[in-house]
């Protein structure tokens, strides 16, 4: 019966924890990979170099998005999700444990690179736990809702990331650009 109810609902507790989840996640992600793609522009002042960092990374999210799915198919999609979750935190501490003026932009790329391998998973993965939990026509718009989230994520966090990124920058000064990278790993 409990189950039953929680169809019912739209926004019942395991969906609303699931929304929140994908919301901090994405937020969090979108803005470091922002932040440090500015990073990257105003080290290296080179549009070419911040332009190819980004594009290496976007190929992965093209490439393994359907192995993602699979794997959501397929495998537990709670464990995906938490698993997930702690590789990027353990990829962010080790970025920033590595990180050195001679090996910072390399170690920016690798991370960009990291956070979209998982990415390529997470997404599949959030969207497909949505027919889990919803049905009918509370489905369609439990999908929209994700949908939603991720394009809000997407619109909001550059202008997050960039006043952050303005902000570390004011308070500790250009002079101390390792620290700022650090900052925001």
């Amino acid at each position: 019966m409990g189950t039953t109810m929680q169809k019912d609902k739209v926004f019942h507790f395991n969906f609303t924890l699931l929304v929140l989840g994908q919301a901090s996640s994405l937020f969090g992600n979108y803005i470091l990979k922002f932040a440090l793609a500015m990073y990257v522009l105003e080290v290296t002042g080179s549009a070419t170099i911040y332009a190819s960092i980004l594009a290496v990374a976007t190929v992965p999210m093209i490439l393994l998005s359907p192995l993602g799915g699979i794997f959501a198919d397929r495998m537990n999609r709670k464990n995906i999700m938490v698993a997930l979750d702690i590789l990027s935190g353990i990829s962010v501490l080790c970025a920033a444990f590595l990180l050195s003026d001679n090996h910072g932009i390399a170690v920016i790329g690798v991370l960009l690179v990291v956070l979209s391998i998982l990415g390529a998973f997470e997404s599949p993965t959030v969207q497909a736990c949505v027919p889990q939990m919803q049905t009918g026509q509370n489905l369609i718009k439990c999908n929209a809702v994700v949908n939603q989230v991720s394009a809000i994520s997407a619109l909001i966090t550059p202008i997050l990331g960039s006043i952050l990124y303005v902000a570390l920058k004011a308070r500790h000064g250009s002079k101390h650009r390792m620290f700022l990278a650090r900052r925001f790993i």
